[in-house]
């Protein structure tokens, strides 16, 4: 503030203010020209640039990796909790690639039901924060609660981590469910509060 510019001293002129700042600002650019002219400078940033890069390709390929190796084994998760899937109604909780976003893209949660379709299942899902089918959900019914995904559904698939799915009422899914499979692909219930309402459950490293 170049009314206070050195505790007791007059305010400092508006025009050395300007002065001062026109400086600061020119110390910048010519620090930056220097670090752009000088071939070790360059050379490191480069370098960076190159490892950033790589480390975002990496991780890319680790997650499409993730993604190849798991998604399968949930779909053979949920035939096996539905007792095959062409014909079979899966209800679905969860689309967006983790809780508490609306972000589909390279959700799991999408390839899987993709995949269910694909093998003649009907997909009812239910997400908070999906409220109609785009072209990646291309013949998946979105409803607009939780229960009503599983209601008639020959399985229920847990496909992302919300916390209201934690906190759903089990005897109402027992009702909508009747005695189907919970495949809870995200560990959200304990087993033995599913089974307690004549569910089947089927869990990660469950058997």
């Amino acid at each position: 503030d170049p009314a206070r510019w050195r505790p007791g001293c007059p305010a400092m002129p508006e025009a050395l203010a300007i002065v001062l700042i026109s400086a600061t600002v020119a110390a910048v650019y010519v620090a930056a020209w220097v670090r752009a002219r000088d071939p070790s400078a360059r050379s490191r940033q480069a370098e960076r640039d190159r490892l950033q890069h790589q480390e975002t390709w990496l991780r890319e390929r680790l997650r499409q990796a993730e993604r190849e190796n798991w998604d399968p084994r949930m779909v053979e998760k949920i035939s096996r909790g539905a007792g095959g899937l062409q014909g079979k109604t899966i209800g679905v909780w969860g689309l967006t690639f983790k809780a508490d976003t609306d972000d589909r893209r390279c959700s799991p949660a999408v390839d899987i039901v993709q995949r269910l379709v694909a093998a003649g299942a009907t997909v009812r899902a239910y997400d908070p924060m999906v409220h109609d089918a785009g072209s990646d959900l291309a013949g998946v019914q979105i409803v607009s609660d939780m229960y009503s995904a599983v209601t008639g559904a020959d399985a229920l698939a847990v496909l992302t981590e919300w916390s209201e799915f934690r906190l759903a009422d089990l005897r109402t899914v027992a009702q909508e469910l009747g005695a189907g499979t919970v495949v809870d692909c995200r560990n959200l219930f304990e087993p033995g509060d599913v089974r307690a309402h004549h569910l089947h459950y089927e869990g990660i490293g469950s058997l």
